[in-house]
C-alpha cells in the first residue's frame, strides 16, 4: 500500500512539474500554459496559465500538434498508473515429454575381454517447456503508443562435464574415452532467455497478451551403471518484464512486473550468462 501511495505521489509531482509551453488555438492565437488534467473520453483538458488561472476547454480548440501533445501527456500519466494500465505475468507450462537418451556403445570394453555392439538406451530425458504470458489491459481513456516490451527468463540447467582428475588419470593410464568407466560431473549453468518487441497501439478498454520465448528444462535420469555419470537436472527461476515508453517531454517511463516478484532482487536485469 505504501508503494502504491508513493507511486501516485510521484505521478502527481511529475504532473505539477510540467513546464509551461506555448499552445496554439485553431484561430492562431497563442497561450502559455501547462496541462493539469485531460479526459480522453470527453475531450476536455484542464490547463493552468502562467498567472495561475485554471481553464477547462475542449482539446479540439487547440492545434493538431497540441492535441497530440495533450493526448501523449495523458498517456504517460495513465501508463504509470497501475489502475489504468494493468499488468499480470503468469507462468505457463507449454508441454512435457519424455525421450530415450541413447549412446553408441559399440566397441566399448565390457571388462570381460569382450565388446558391446550398437546403440543402447542409457537414460530417460524429461523435457518440460515453459513460457510466461503478460496480460496487458488499458483501462485508461487514451491509446498507448510506441510501447516497447522486453523480457528476461531466468533458469538453471546442469550439463555433463568430464571429471578433470579422472580424465588426467585415464590419460596417464592409457585408457580410452570410449571406456564406460569415464566419469562426468554435473555442472550447473545460469541461463537467461531474453527478447523484445514494439507493441501495436493499445486502445482504451483493449487488452493483449505478450508471451516470452519458450524455455526447456531437462531432467535426465540414468539407468545403471550410469547414475554417477549423466544424471542432470534443471530449474526455472522466473521472469522479469519491462514496458517502456516516452513521455511527450522525452522522459523514459518504465513499468516492471516479475513472477515471482523476488526475481527483481535476486537477479540483475542484464546478467552475464555462464558459457
Amino acid at each position: 500500500m505504501k508503494k502504491l501511495i508513493l507511486l501516485f505521489t510521484l505521478i502527481t509531482l511529475s504532473a505539477s512539474a510540467v513546464e509551461y509551453r506555448t499552445f496554439t488555438a485553431q484561430d492562431g492565437r497563442t497561450l502559455k500554459a501547462k496541462v493539469l488534467a485531460y479526459n480522453g473520453t470527453t475531450g476536455q483538458v484542464q490547463i493552468q496559465r502562467e498567472d495561475k488561472k485554471k481553464l477547462t476547454v475542449a482539446s479540439a480548440a487547440f492545434s493538431k500538434k497540441d492535441q497530440t501533445y495533450i493526448a501523449a501527456w495523458q498517456a504517460a500519466l495513465e501508463f504509470m498508473a497501475p489502475g489504468k494500465l494493468k499488468l499480470e505475468l503468469k507462468r505457463n507450462e507449454v508441454k512435457s515429454f519424455k525421450k530415450d537418451h541413447e549412446a553408441d556403445l559399440s566397441k566399448i570394453k565390457t571388462g570381460r575381454g569382450g565388446e558391446r555392439d550398437g546403440i543402447e538406451i542409457i537414460a530417460t530425458d524429461k523435457n518440460t517447456q515453459y513460457k510466461f504470458d503478460l496480460q496487458i489491459e488499458n483501462k485508461g481513456s487514451v491509446p498507448l503508443n510506441k510501447v516497447t516490451y522486453e523480457y528476461r527468463v531466468y533458469y538453471e540447467q546442469e550439463k555433463p562435464v568430464k571429471d578433470a582428475e579422472d580424465e588426467t588419470r585415464r590419460k596417464e593410464s592409457g585408457e580410452k574415452d570410449t571406456d564406460e568407466r569415464v566419469r562426468y560431473n554435473a555442472v550447473n549453468e545460469n541461463k537467461v532467455k531474453d527478447g523484445s518487441a514494439r507493441l501495436k497501439p493499445i486502445n482504451p478498454k483493449d487488452s493483449k497478451v505478450m508471451s516470452t520465448g519458450i524455455v526447456t528444462i531437462l531432467k535426465r535420469t540414468a539407468g545403471k551403471p550410469y547414475q554417477d555419470k549423466i544424471n542432470l537436472k534443471g530449474s526455472l527461476a522466473g521472469a522479469w518484464v519491462k514496458l517502456t515508453m516516452k513521455s511527450p517531454d522525452g522522459e523514459t517511463l518504465v513499468r516492471e512486473v516479475a513472477s515471482p516478484a523476488s526475481i527483481m532482487k535476486k537477479f540483475p536485469w542484464d546478467p552475464v550468462e555462464e558459457k
